[in-house]
């Protein structure tokens, strides 16, 4: 039988974790959902893990300790360093978005305010980042032709993911 998957959120917002749960159940993924409402509780458990989580989504505007200050604990923590990480969050500022790419965010999803756009799209693209999880473990299955490594990070917008922008650089030697 396989594990559950794990999954970490910072969000603050309860009513967000019950459509998060809604739009796991939607995609029927099994998982583990280890919930922290604060970025200081949250600094504190991915400071003691042992092992990578599957997933780790984010929100930027948490209390105590931003979104972001995580994202940068998370990938200066060498066991979970390579771990997916998502943004998960309602700012559509683009100085956010570019921020959290350049700190390593391997998503940018922006919550939908309807209920609906939020279970689907959401659903869409926790499924696409769990799919990639699977298939890019390898550093080699990541690899196009001409040894380019196919691009990790993609941002999107849950409610409309035909205007995803996606990063269109290749990661060259």
């Amino acid at each position: 039988m396989n594990r559950p998957v794990w999954i970490v959120v910072v969000e603050d917002n309860h009513a967000d974790v019950l459509l998060l749960r809604e739009a796991l159940g939607q995609i029927k993924v099994v998982y583990t959902l280890e919930h922290y409402t604060n970025g200081e509780d949250a600094a504190k458990g991915i400071a003691a893990m042992q092992e990578t989580p599957d997933l780790v989504l984010l929100d930027i505007n948490v209390p105590r300790v931003p979104g972001l200050e995580l994202l940068t604990l998370i990938r200066k923590h060498a066991r979970i360093a390579n771990t997916t990480v998502a943004m998960f969050t309602s700012s559509t500022a683009v100085q956010d978005r570019l921020q959290a790419e350049q700190l390593g965010a391997d998503d940018y999803i922006i919550k939908p305010t309807g209920f609906f756009e939020f279970v689907n799209g959401v659903g869409r693209a926790i499924q696409r980042l769990l799919e990639g999880r699977m298939t890019n473990s390898a550093p080699a299955s990541r690899l196009h032709a001409g040894g380019c490594q196919a691009p990790r990070r993609r941002f999107t917008r849950a409610a409309h993911p035909g205007l995803a922008k996606r990063r269109q650089s290749k990661i060259c030697r």
